[in-house]
């Protein structure tokens, strides 16, 4: 069974036995980045408030983010990829871009 959520973070709960995904705003890039999903935007302490949800779920859940976000998932299991993008205003400043993928169990069972 699959079940797609669209909301508030706060407002989720991935239970045991469950794998939830999240994509956040990106922790900006070079001081820039998108962070407006909402009128209000993303803030940092919005990020801070995200990471701690998300290492207090049961389940096994997912998240990406930029580098810059690295240091609010202490505990949890962090691999850097390097990705293709197609975001910029420029074609020269499109090109690969660092970006997290976040695991909020390590050493289990691979869920990705």
């Amino acid at each position: 069974n699959v079940v797609f959520l669209c909301g508030d973070f706060s407002e989720i709960r991935v239970p045991e036995g469950s794998v939830g995904f999240y994509d956040p705003p990106y922790w900006p890039r070079q001081g820039k980045g998108f962070t407006q999903y909402t009128a209000k935007g993303f803030t940092e302490a919005d990020q801070q408030d995200l990471a701690e949800h998300f290492k207090e779920q049961e389940g096994h859940c997912v998240l990406t983010n930029g580098p810059g976000a690295r240091h609010l998932y202490e505990g949890c299991e962090v691999t850097s990829l390097n990705e293709p993008t197609v975001i910029g205003p420029k074609k020269a400043q499109r090109g690969a871009a660092e970006t997290l993928l976040i695991r909020n169990r390590t050493g289990e069972q691979d869920v990705t």
